[in-house]
């Protein structure tokens, strides 16, 4: 065969199984959304039916013969250069699949489906022994997994470099070890302040939903301006998925006695949806043309969330739509008494509502659980116990149910074990882009509170969306602002964003 027809046939294949995993995105989409509670056993069924054809097109031998020939130096030295990181990416994914047999994806997506189901069944209920024997049943399918997978060094490794390619437990450990006693004693100081201890909700009564979601689709529309590409549905768990080049769905939640608890999530998952809508066409139908990373991903996401959205020039138009939309609830309220509430610190039990000072908090907690997981130090029937311990001593709060504190999240229903700690690497970067793009943006600030969005979304598409998943997300960090992950920008940006708020 010729260079030519090999390239061919991989990009052929790539197309098939694109189309096939964005059918399998849309089935997870509608199960998260719409479909009615007794269709899961039949949904189960689809999704490994289709999990089982993506992996046996993967296995294909004679794909891997195709990959192998044109990874041999001779050949790949001579292939354009966009070819070239096709092929390499491409090969690395096939590789890790080679690894996994076709009868243990099929199992272990249905167990999926059904596990997931039984995480809402207990998370309703409140009463974890409901979904532990399921998830014992994941672990045990992640355990084999580790061991096909067997990359060097810690068998977490395994899990953490589907989400965050090249991170290892080694570099992880001592990021979290150094970050995690910043922001304690950042809280700590917060917390001996004046305004900490006179600090009250001020947002109060009854948020109609109807008027939320009016909200809600405002500042969607303002950070994905085009429309009939996206969608902005209601979901347990606030989430965004990509269908095709040109249809991403993302979900919110709604909370009437909180309307913040519905704005934050959805300018969080507009920043996801932008970024998947600006990943590079010229790679479309490729493994290329996905986000470099889970944390990078949640970069973006975070940058719009805190970033923009928590941001004082933002926050007087916020607050302005507030009083139109709430006029009831938002009498006698000030703009200074908003701006506070919008940025609250205090410590509570719900990772997805917590402040931008505990945030990581949250996802350390669930990184150190996991590690203890995998290193047989604690079992599934003693993680209530263990998170209620962990919380008390990171946060100072203890959860009185099952359903704000070891159920809140769905990701180990999935067996996404490994993504947490993506939450906090991409809200480190976030800092770290945000930093630079002051730099390159003048008066970045004013343009939140004009709604210039467009810049920051072209700067955004021209230093990070444009890779896609061509380059490692840190290398892609360091090309935009001159150095890799970094914690002290993370809480320096901290402690000058919140000695402002609370004064010290």
């Amino acid at each position: 065969m010729t260079t030519n027809t090999d390239l061919k046939s991989i990009y052929s294949i790539q197309k098939e199984l694109t189309l096939i995993s964005r059918i399998e995105s849309l089935l997870h989409w509608d199960m998260e959304t719409y479909m009615p509670k007794k269709g899961v056993e039949y949904r189960s069924e689809q999704l490994a039916t289709l999990s089982k054809i993506i992996h046996e097109l993967l296995l294909d031998n004679n794909l891997w013969t195709i990959l192998k020939r044109l990874t041999t130096p001779g050949v790949f030295k001579k292939l354009p250069k966009k070819d070239q990181i096709v092929v390499e990416r491409f090969y690395k994914s096939v590789e890790r699949s080679r690894k996994i047999p076709t009868e243990f994806v099929t199992k272990y997506t249905k167990l999926q489906a059904l596990t997931a189901e039984k995480w809402k069944e207990a998370r309703d209920k409140s009463k974890f022994a409901i979904f532990a024997p399921y998830l014992e049943k994941i672990i045990a399918f992640k355990k084999q997994e580790i061991k096909y997978v067997n990359l060097p060094g810690h068998p977490y490794n395994s899990l953490l470099d589907d989400y965050e390619e090249g991170m290892t437990v080694k570099q992880l450990k001592p990021i979290f070890e150094k970050l995690k006693p910043e922001l304690i004693k950042l809280l700590r100081d917060i917390k001996s302040t004046k305004k900490y201890k006179n600090q009250k909700k001020v947002l109060r009564g009854k948020f109609p939903e109807a008027e939320q979601w009016d909200i809600s689709n405002w500042i969607y529309s303002l950070i994905i301006p085009e429309k009939e590409i996206s969608r902005l549905d209601k979901s347990t768990h606030p989430f965004t998925t990509s269908i095709g080049t040109r249809d991403v769905r993302l979900t919110t939640r709604f909370d009437e006695t909180d309307p913040l608890s519905s704005f934050t999530p959805t300018a969080h998952e507009a920043g996801h949806a932008l970024y998947e809508l600006n990943l590079p066409k010229k790679y479309e139908y490729t493994t290329v043309r996905n986000g470099a990373s889970f944390g990078l991903h949640e970069s973006q996401s975070r940058f719009w969330e805190n970033i923009v959205c928590r941001s004082e020039p933002f926050a007087k138009v916020l607050f302005s739509k507030f009083k139109k939309s709430f006029p009831k609830q938002m009498k006698g309220i000030k703009f200074n008494d908003f701006y506070h509430e919008l940025n609250l610190v205090k410590p509570g039990l719900i990772r997805v509502d917590a402040d931008e000072v505990t945030y990581c908090l949250h996802v350390i907690l669930r990184f150190e659980i996991e590690l203890a997981l995998f290193e047989g130090k604690l079992t599934v029937k003693d993680l209530p116990k263990e998170w209620n311990k962990q919380m008390k001593n990171m946060l100072g709060v203890v959860p009185k149910t099952d359903t704000k504190g070891v159920l809140q999240d769905v990701h180990w229903s999935w067996g996404s074990f490994g993504y947490f700690p993506t939450y906090a690497l991409g809200t480190m970067y976030t800092s770290q882009l945000f930093a630079q793009m002051k730099k390159d943006i003048r008066g970045l600030d004013g343009k939140f509170g004009k709604l210039q969005f467009k810049p920051i979304a072209d700067w955004l598409e021209k230093h990070v969306h444009q890779y896609g998943d061509s380059m490692r997300a840190d290398d892609i960090i360091k090309k935009a602002c001159g150095k890799g992950l970094d914690v002290d920008t993370y809480v320096s940006y901290l402690r000058k964003k919140y000695s402002q708020i609370y004064g010290f």
